[in-house]
């Protein structure tokens, strides 16, 4: 994947700043959409949303990631760090085809969620409703002995079955870290969410990059447009003569 430009970035950041986190996930994946409307990036399985952002963030900032989890046995902070290329999934095409499930009489056709039935959820509702309204939302078809049945009427072993299967052919919509604590050896499973941390690496960035555009515009009179078009290591050297 090529990376996007410095520009181009800036401007996803600056769209971004006014949104929620899940409506700022799709803003950064229009970078690799080539044009496609933010209603088709949100038909994507949460597995291949996640791909497509995971490969995004190592075309631009590279492929280790690091960051800092807390054990939930003892509060210690703990670094972590992993290599993109390490927990990279093929989720291509996992969409695609309705899923089957039967089980104990029931017969169940179903959809891997997307970022479109994150959005539906009310914000305001539990996590037992969100969780049953998104049942409902992937819900296709179901049966039990050939007599149709809503989502309501499916007992929790079934719905976890569900579950379970959805993990099983999106594995990248549910990434989560092998953690151990060196204080207490406690081990635990702690979710990633690619699509906060590539966010925060971005506003990082962006900030950064704004402040330095500042001292250079204050200090030589350049405009914007023409410090963005030093490379790098040139804007870095003036930073350098600047700040001496």
């Amino acid at each position: 994947m090529e990376p996007p430009t410095v520009e181009q970035l800036l401007h996803v950041w600056e769209r971004g700043v006014a949104e929620n986190p899940l409506r700022r996930t799709l803003t950064l994946l229009s970078l690799t959409a080539g044009g496609a409307a933010t209603e088709d990036l949100a038909r994507l399985t949460i597995g291949e949303r996640d791909a497509r952002l995971l490969e995004l963030r190592q075309s631009f900032f590279g492929s280790r990631l690091e960051g800092i989890s807390v054990c939930p046995a003892c509060g210690q902070r703990i670094e972590f760090e992993f290599d993109a290329e390490e927990v990279k999934v093929n989720s291509s095409g996992a969409g695609t085809n309705a899923l089957r499930l039967e089980r104990e009489g029931y017969e169940i056709e179903f959809r891997l969620p997307n970022s479109m039935d994150l959005l539906s959820l009310d914000s305001t509702g539990d996590v037992a409703s969100a969780r049953a309204q998104l049942l409902q939302n992937c819900l296709l078809n179901a049966r039990r002995e050939g007599e149709s049945i809503t989502s309501a009427a499916l007992p929790e072993n079934i719905v976890a079955a569900i579950g379970e299967r959805m993990a099983e052919v999106d594995q990248a919509g549910d990434f989560q870290l092998s953690l151990r604590c060196p204080a207490c050896e406690h081990a635990w499973l702690a979710a990633f969410d690619i699509g906060g941390y590539f966010w925060a690496e971005v506003h990082a960035w962006a900030t950064r990059l704004l402040q330095e555009i500042h001292e250079l515009a204050s200090a030589y009179g350049w405009c914007e447009t023409d410090i963005l078009a030093l490379s790098t290591p040139r804007r870095q050297a003036y930073l350098e003569l600047i700040r001496a």
